[in-house]
C-alpha cells in the first residue's frame, strides 16, 4: 500500500469514527468506556493522527451492533449505521427509566419476556436491540410501546404536531402489531428529519 493510500484510508477511518463522535448519542468519554481504550487515543483516531489496527476496527464494529463493512463504505451509508446506534441508545436510556419508575427489576422484566437476564442487559446498555417479537410483550409489561422507548426526549414537537402526533397514536393503539411500531417509528424519524433540517 502506498503513502497515499494509507494517509486515504486513515482519512476515511477518521471521517467514520467522528460519526460515530458526532452521532451516536455518547459522549467521548463513554465511548472510549465502551472500547476500553484512552480518550486520548480516541481523538487520535477520528483526527487521522493514528490509525486503528484491523483488531480494534472489528472491535468498534462488534461494540457498536455496525455492520463488517463500516469502515468500507461512504459517508451516507455509515451515517445511517451511526443513527441506527443513536436509536439503540435511546431505547436503552428509556427502557431503563421506565424499569425503574415501574420498580421491574431486570430479572423479573427477563423472565416475563422469555429471554436471559444477559440478553436484557445488552438492551439496556444499547448493544443491541430487542427483535420484533418481543415489542407486544414489552407493551404488555410495560405499558409502553416500543415506539415510546425510541422516542429523543431532546427532540421536543410543537403544539401542532404534538396534537397529530396524539391523534395517529389513537388511531393506530387498537393495533398493538409489528406495523404500528414500524409506521410510528417511521413517522418519528420523519419529524426528526425535518427538525434536523
Amino acid at each position: 500500500m502506498s503513502k497515499d493510500e494509507k494517509m486515504s484510508r486513515a482519512l476515511a477511518i477518521a471521517e467514520n469514527i467522528q460519526l460515530i463522535l458526532d452521532n451516536s448519542g455518547f459522549s467521548e468519554e463513554e465511548i472510549a468506556d465502551k472500547l476500553q481504550i484512552d480518550h486520548t487515543l480516541l481523538k487520535k483516531w477520528a483526527l487521522a493522527e493514528e490509525t486503528p489496527t484491523k483488531e480494534e476496527l472489528e472491535h468498534i464494529v462488534s461494540t457498536f451492533g455496525l455492520y463488517k463493512t463500516y469502515f468500507k463504505n461512504n459517508s451516507e451509508k455509515n451515517n445511517s449505521e451511526v443513527l441506527w446506534i443513536k436509536k439503540k441508545y435511546m431505547f436503552a436510556k428509556q427502557l431503563r427509566k421506565a424499569l425503574k419508575s415501574k420498580k421491574i427489576t431486570i430479572e423479573r422484566f427477563s423472565k416475563e419476556l422469555g429471554v436471559l437476564p444477559s440478553s436484557v442487559n445488552k438492551w439496556l446498555t444499547g448493544t443491541y436491540m430487542p427483535s420484533e417479537e418481543y415489542y407486544d410483550k414489552i407493551y404488555n409489561i410495560l405499558g409502553i410501546s416500543v415506539y415510546d422507548l425510541l422516542k429523543d426526549e431532546s427532540v421536543s414537537l410543537n403544539s401542532n404536531e404534538q396534537k397529530t402526533y396524539n391523534q395517529i397514536i389513537e388511531i393506530l393503539k387498537p393495533l398493538k402489531s409489528v406495523k404500528q411500531e414500524e409506521i410510528l417509528i417511521a413517522l418519528r424519524c420523519f419529524v426528526d428529519t425535518f427538525k434536523e433540517a
